[in-house]
């Protein structure tokens, strides 16, 4: 951040530059919409036009952030059939390493399994890694398009595609409705079948 500020500052001292700069403090557009705006006002109901139903987001991490970097979604009654298990599944839009996600960052969906059980302290959960292994072996999900990672308490099971923001518009509604709406439709149905079976 020093650095930034220090090149900032060397721009400034500098007659032609604080001009533009000036400019383009005071024309430049400005973008009120965030990440956060988007998936709340307009992601469920693309949803919905694609044909996918029975989708709530469930939350958002970080909680306060108008920029989150994870958006939570559960879809019908997975987690209905998994009260009394050890886990959660929920259908992610993830930034990854992005810590405040805006236009030029990519999200990307996942069908995560989420420990209920997972221990901190020792940074796992036995319990849960068994039926994530037993989960992958009956779903025969298809292969994912990346590598699945894991990370805390979320197991991936499958890793669909991703997006770049272009605009925070509806064009990036649409585009983050497909890639969510694909992953869904992609492991919903086997899921939901293997869990009959574990």
């Amino acid at each position: 951040m020093n650095e930034i500020k220090k090149n900032i500052t060397k721009l400034v001292k500098q007659p032609k530059n604080r001009h533009a700069i000036e400019l383009i403090c005071r024309y430049a557009p400005v973008n009120k919409t965030t990440i956060r705006n988007l998936v709340y006002e307009q992601l469920v109901s693309r949803l919905n036009e694609l044909g996918v139903r029975n989708v709530r987001i469930e939350w958002h991490f970080p909680n306060q952030s108008l920029r989150p970097k994870e958006f939570n979604f559960a879809v019908g009654d997975l987690n209905d059939k998994l009260f009394r298990r050890s886990g959660r599944i929920y259908y992610m839009l993830y930034a990854g390493l992005t810590d405040d996600p805006d236009i030029g960052d990519e999200f990307t969906a996942h069908c995560m399994l989420w420990d209920a059980k997972y221990d901190s302290s020792k940074g796992k959960s036995a319990t849960c890694k068994n039926f994530h292994k037993k989960l992958l072996e009956r779903a025969k999900l298809p292969v994912s398009l990346a590598k699945n990672r894991q990370w805390g308490p979320w197991h991936c099971l499958y890793t669909g595609h991703n997006y770049r923001l272009k605009d925070l518009g509806d064009g990036d509604a649409i585009a983050l409705a497909n890639i969510l709406s694909d992953c869904i439709s992609s492991t919903y149905r086997k899921i939901k079948k293997a869990i009959d079976t574990i």
